[in-house]
């Protein structure tokens, strides 16, 4: 039996907020903590010259103010962008829906998840999880490509096989990889307990290693 989940979810700025202390920490905290080690070695270096051995001081000033300011300017970006991200969410689309089945997870916007099935909604004007995995399935050319983008639906496809791929299971969301500039936040609470055990075997059977929780 094809195993496929369907769901609908939106992001809070919290949650993205979140979201984005996990993503810097695994992809660019150590980078970050490593320049700054660096940085302060030297500004140690030259303020050990300015204070204790009182040479080139005017020197060993403004390489101190340099390097003080280079780690200023690198953390400081660090939380302005995560800032940015989290206030980009709240003016821009924050209503998603994802299939997720054995091959690849499909993420789009409600605006194209009811464009997709505008001619498939129920009396009530709502649409169903399973229509929207069906039209998926009706419009989707499978490729053998990885993580890819189809522009003229704005559909993404995450496909397993493409190993930048990697998702954690965090306590309440799962949290996509799909580069080290940008990822995708699942929150459970979304997502039915079911839906999410479902997931969670997908994931690791499909993803191995790359799936860590």
């Amino acid at each position: 039996m094809i195993k496929e989940i369907n769901f609908k979810y939106d992001i809070s700025p919290n949650e993205m907020n979140s979201a984005m202390k996990f993503f810097d920490r695994k992809t660019k905290f150590n980078g970050r903590m490593a320049f700054t080690s660096v940085l302060g070695i030297v500004a140690a270096l030259y303020t050990y010259d300015w204070i204790v051995r009182q040479e080139n001081q005017s020197f060993s000033i403004f390489i101190i103010g340099i390097c003080l300011g280079f780690i200023a300017v690198m953390w400081v970006n660090a939380a302005n962008r995560r800032k940015s991200l989290t206030k980009a969410m709240e003016l821009g689309a924050n209503n998603f829906a994802v299939t997720v089945n054995e091959t690849e997870i499909i993420t789009t916007s409600i605006e194209n998840e009811q464009y997709i099935v505008e001619d498939n909604t129920a009396e009530d004007g709502n649409v169903s999880h399973e229509t929207f995995g069906q039209a998926l399935e009706n419009i989707t050319t499978k490729s053998n490509e990885t993580a890819h983008d189809d522009y003229e639906h704005n559909f993404t496809y995450l496909k397993y096989n493409d190993n930048r791929i990697v998702i954690y299971k965090l306590d309440n969301m799962f949290v996509v990889f799909i580069s080290k500039e940008w990822f995708y936040v699942f929150p459970f609470r979304c997502i039915e307990k079911e839906k999410i055990k479902v997931m969670e075997e997908i994931f690791a059977q499909k993803l191995g290693e790359r799936f860590v929780r």
